[in-house]
């Protein structure tokens, strides 16, 4: 059967993990939803670290750009296919 256009999110990434401080968290894959946050957090960066994270300066326009968000999100997910699709289109 061919794999569905819209994939289940991947519960096997879901971990459940401790702080150093034995403060519990969970480490789980970004969502449509977390966008906003994204946003804000980004807004928070130094230009250093920007500089650090991108190896050049990003303006905070360029790093939350909705299409760049659900690229880099969509290629930790499944890298394989994003590199043939960027390879099939002639995109970089």
């Amino acid at each position: 059967m061919p794999r569905p256009a819209i994939r289940p999110y991947p519960v096997h990434y879901v971990t459940p993990w401790k702080l150093k401080d034995q403060t519990p968290v969970i480490i789980r894959p970004i969502r449509p939803e977390d966008e906003p946050m994204l946003v804000k957090f980004h807004e928070t960066l130094s230009e250093e670290s920007v500089n650090h994270r991108y190896f050049s300066a990003l303006k905070l326009s360029q790093r939350v750009l909705h299409e760049r968000l659900t690229r880099i999100v969509l290629q930790r997910l499944r890298p394989r296919d994003c590199a043939r699709r960027r390879t099939e289109t002639g995109a970089g």
